[in-house]
């Protein structure tokens, strides 16, 4: 049987002049846009295969079946590690019209992922 416990915390009553805000979706889209052509060096290379990522991704996109939905895809760093042979369609959404550019490229350069 689980015990169940209260936490109480302590209600805020004033906000510090440094809160920080939520960026519009204008502000994410322009600000991925920057960083769209070099986004795969943060998100991907050296460090992400120590840490292991490359392999958690090819691991879970491999399972990929059917239509597949990928929101946030950006760059299409992803796109490799899905197994064409179960997918009926792959639809690619990013807010930043700069990442998707970049999968387009990914794509066009890489005849593989061209099924």
């Amino acid at each position: 049987r689980l015990a169940s416990a209260v936490v109480t915390l302590p209600v805020l009553t004033s906000l510090s002049p440094h809160t920080a805000r939520a960026i519009s979706p204008q502000e994410a889209s322009e600000s991925y846009d920057k960083y769209a052509a070099n986004y795969d060096d943060l998100d991907g290379g050296g460090l992400a295969s120590s840490l292991g990522i490359d392999d958690a991704r090819r691991k879970l996109l491999g399972t990929a079946r059917g239509d597949v939905l990928e929101i946030g895809a950006g760059t299409g760093l992803n796109l490799p590690c899905y197994d064409f042979d179960n997918l009926r369609s792959l639809t690619l959404v990013d807010i930043s019209d700069g990442m998707l550019s970049q999968a387009r490229r990914r794509v066009e350069q890489d005849a593989t992922l061209d099924g």
